[in-house]
């Protein structure tokens, strides 16, 4: 009785929450004003969580604006010309991706253009946070022991699995085309193959040499010097005093010191955080819905998450059947002048891939595409950006990872551990592909081989014909191998180094005349905005509730949790063909 109360009561409270919320989100979108900010105002930059490209996932989603990139960088460009906001901090540890740091610089880049100062402030000093913290003009680092800098750089780490399987009676048959492809052999093998860890063993260096020359030019350090210094035997923490001694922070201040210095310098100023200013702006990134606008403009169209077959599930994940219709609207609009396929994508079904792929050179036959790639736009990813005329990609961006792989699982022996005896009749050979109790037939892995020689010889297709690439060129930058974004510009496989800035400004200048406004799409939707649109259900913020689109989002690469959430090959085999990149690269 009592938790019938208890959920009585907190159903109650959320409904009073979100119909607050609702009149509170309607009555900000009617009122149509702007925050009325002090005259003597700083711009915090902070936000809670890891920085998404332009959509949020529906476990981050509130009632505001979403703060993402795409708002963010928007919200900096609008902020420089406003005389009320005097400066801008970087005083907590933001979290974001290395490829925004381009990004998110040039923004910060032209707030100090305009005459106003960045300040940063470091308690502790780790990874993403303090390169991020880098975009101040001044860094200030807290002098206590239990500070300093941590600093582990670019890497990959994964559990390989082989062996554990084995005693449980579980196995997992991974066939590759391309032998740099490392798409689950964590699961076939006990160690990292050699062309994987080679393959990987350069762009976790190549990384680490950008991230180098990233502090290096924000710090105005050598990159070679402070490589050196980081390398040193030992050099795991570094202490305050040894961060200031080499250039990596500026100043020794508490937070109490600090912030009595911005007292000094900027008397009685109010504080607004980076979140608070997006929701008060009058436009914001993506506002014109998910049908084009009228008015002429260039579309950015976001390609976010893996590339999954239908509709989708209402998580961040490029779901074909509604990116192919995105497609269509923009390529039909004659109010779209050109196309910026922006790509954070690691892949995923093959076959999704190739239909997004055919809608896409249908677009670029009949309006300019340019193509945006974000931290990763691999495997599927890079499917998905071979028929941009131009291809642009930060120093940091992962790359390419041409090759298809297929998972088959084997629970034979778990099955005979448990005394379970699977029985089937099947009419076609295609049914052997659901005896996931039995031992996998050979002839079922040699089909399944064949099948991806083919799909493979299909994506290299696709990438010769919109790359000025040879066959003999591509075979040896192929192969499921990865690269950086600079290397992938001096092999051929992108065009050009920048940010999604610095491709709006490229092309805008080929399409002569004068600047076209930018349009972002899919719309960015609030927490409001997906109950509305039915894709959360207000159960679904209770406590204890089990959302399927959300825990297989957090499921992430895991192929066991894929297989207990998806249908799988159970009842489409579209998910065993991969073309994907699970590695998360860690810093």
């Amino acid at each position: 009785m009592k938790r019938i109360i208890l959920g009585v009561v907190l159903g109650l409270l959320l409904g009073l929450a979100l119909l607050v919320g609702g009149i509170w989100a309607v009555a900000k979108k009617l009122g149509g004003g702007e925050r009325q900010l002090a005259s003597n105002t700083l711009l915090v930059l902070d936000w809670s969580g890891a920085l998404a490209g332009h959509q949020v996932r529906p476990a981050d989603a509130d009632l505001g604006a979403p703060v993402t990139l795409s708002s963010v960088t928007a919200a900096l460009r609008e902020a420089a010309a406003r005389p009320e906001i005097k400066a801008l901090l970087i005083d907590s540890a933001l979290e974001l991706p290395r490829e925004y740091l381009d990004e998110l610089g040039a923004a910060v880049d032209s707030f100090r253009a305009a005459g106003k100062p960045v300040l940063g402030h470091q308690e502790l000093g780790l990874g993403g946070s303090y390169l991020a913290a880098c975009l101040a003009d001044t860094l200030a680092l807290s002098p206590a022991a239990s500070g300093g800098l941590l600093l582990p750089g670019p890497g990959v780490n994964l559990l390989y699995l082989k062996e554990a399987l084995d005693r449980l009676g579980v196995a997992v048959h991974v066939l590759h085309e391309g032998e740099a492809k490392g798409y689950g052999e964590h699961f076939a093998r006990r160690e990292m193959s050699p062309p994987v860890r080679e393959n990987l063993g350069r762009l976790v260096e190549d990384l680490l040499d950008e991230e180098l020359a990233w502090i290096g030019a924000r710090r105005h350090r050598d990159p070679a010097a402070l490589k050196a210094e980081l390398l040193k035997p030992g050099r795991i923490w570094l202490a305050p005093e040894e961060a200031r001694r080499i250039g990596l922070v500026d100043t020794l201040l508490s937070r109490a010191d600090w912030e009595e210095g911005l007292e000094r310098r900027f008397p009685d100023a109010v504080r607004l955080s980076i979140s608070e200013w997006i929701s008060s702006r009058r436009h914001l990134p993506g506002d014109g819905g998910d049908e084009p606008e009228a008015g002429d403009h260039i579309a950015v169209l976001w390609a976010e998450g893996a590339i999954v077959p239908g509709t989708g599930e209402g998580a961040v994940e490029v779901a074909s059947g509604e990116m192919v219709e995105r497609i269509r609207a923009l390529r039909e609009a004659g109010a779209v002048k050109a196309v910026v396929l922006r790509v954070e994508s690691p892949g995923g079904s093959a076959l999704a891939s190739e239909e997004v792929y055919q809608e896409l050179v249908k677009l670029g036959r009949e309006k300019p595409l340019w193509v945006s790639a974000g931290p990763v736009a691999a495997s599927g990813g890079y499917y998905l950006a071979a028929p941009g005329k131009q291809i642009w990609v930060s120093p940091f961006t992962v790359t390419g990872s041409i090759g298809v792989v297929a998972l088959l699982p084997d629970l034979s022996g778990a099955a005979g551990k448990l005394g379970v005896a699977p029985q089937g009749i099947h009419s076609l050979p295609a049914g052997r592909l659901r005896e996931l109790g039995r031992p996998v037939d050979p002839q079922v892995l040699a089909a399944l081989q064949e099948r991806l020689g083919q799909i493979y010889g299909e994506f290299r297709s696709r990438v010769l014909a919109h790359r000025a690439l040879s066959d003999e060129d591509l075979t040896p930058i192929a192969g499921g191998r990865v690269w950086s974004g600079r290397r992938a510009v001096s092999l051929g496989l992108a065009d050009h180094l920048g940010g999604l800035q610095a491709c709006l400004d490229s092309l805008q200048a080929s399409l002569g005349g004068a600047p076209l406004p930018v349009v972002d799409y899919p719309r960015q939707r609030s927490l409001l905005d997906l109950l509305l649109d039915g894709r959360v259900k207000p159960r679904d913020l209770l406590p204890g509730a089990r959302w399927e689109p959300l825990a297989d989002e957090l499921g992430g690469g895991d192929l066991l949790s894929r297989l207990a959430r998806r249908p799988g090959l159970l009842a489409d085999p579209r998910w065993s063909l991969r073309a994907e990149l699970p590695l998360a690269l860690e810093d």
